[in-house]
């Protein structure tokens, strides 16, 4: 096993939403493609998400143009969009957000093939706050991580971390947050994952969604990387 960085070139992101199709009532307790992106929607898959960019902002820059579905409106893509002007402070959503933000909040699986910057991550990180429970996130990169969450936290997104940076205490006091639903987003290591204790915790819990970032380094670094991620 070797924990090398995953530091080429890709994007690839899938999520999976793994309970019902239940949009959450309640907003955060504080609220915020280039040509040739590839789209997938396939079924009983677990989403996976990649970009090695360590921005604290991850959805990319804000005066890309935004884009407008032609689908019908549904109510809860309506409130997508009140939640990423009002949470996320951008006007609309860019590329093909909105689809994937549509499939993952109807309960849907899906594979999403952005570049980097393409704004993966406000497809998992939106779904999450609109569906009931707490979004899973497995991630390889603990920097990663603690960026994802302060950027989260800075826009009032109720987000933790668990993994071996955290001293007993601090992880105490995530797992009582994450018992009492009082997180949207929780980053886990895939070894941290796949632990017993941590399995039957999350058995514990609603699930909103589960997300896999990272997940072009298994197929780039060879079946040796992060052989948790494999499982």
């Amino acid at each position: 096993m070797t924990s090398t960085p995953c530091t080429r070139h890709s994007s690839r992101t899938a999520w999976r939403p793994p309970i019902s199709n239940g949009a959450r009532s309640t907003t955060p307790s504080r609220s915020r493609g280039r040509p040739g992106t590839r789209f997938r929607s396939i079924p009983r898959t677990r989403w996976a998400s990649s970009d090695k960019t360590r921005s604290r902002f991850p959805l990319g820059r804000r005066d890309a143009a935004p884009y407008s579905s032609p689908v019908n409106s549904s109510p809860e893509i309506e409130r997508a969009r009140e939640l990423l002007r009002t949470v996320y402070g951008y006007p609309g959503f860019r590329g093909r957000q909105e689809d994937v933000v549509r499939t993952v909040t109807e309960g849907r699986d899906a594979l999403v093939l952005m570049p980097t910057g393409g704004g993966k991550s406000l497809c998992y990180q939106l779904p999450a706050l609109l569906r009931d429970g707490v979004g899973v996130v497995v991630s390889p990169l603990i920097a990663l991580m603690q960026d994802q969450v302060a950027a989260l936290r800075q826009l009032g997104v109720r987000a933790s971390f668990l993994n071996s940076s955290l001293p007993p205490r601090e992880q105490g006091e995530v797992i009582g947050n994450l018992t009492a639903g009082r997180l949207d987003l929780l980053y886990l290591a895939p070894e941290r994952l796949l632990q017993e204790e941590t399995l039957e915790l999350l058995g514990t819990v609603r699930l909103a969604l589960v997300a896999i970032d990272e997940a072009h380094c298994v197929s780039q670094w060879g079946h040796d990387f992060r052989q948790d991620y494999l499982g």
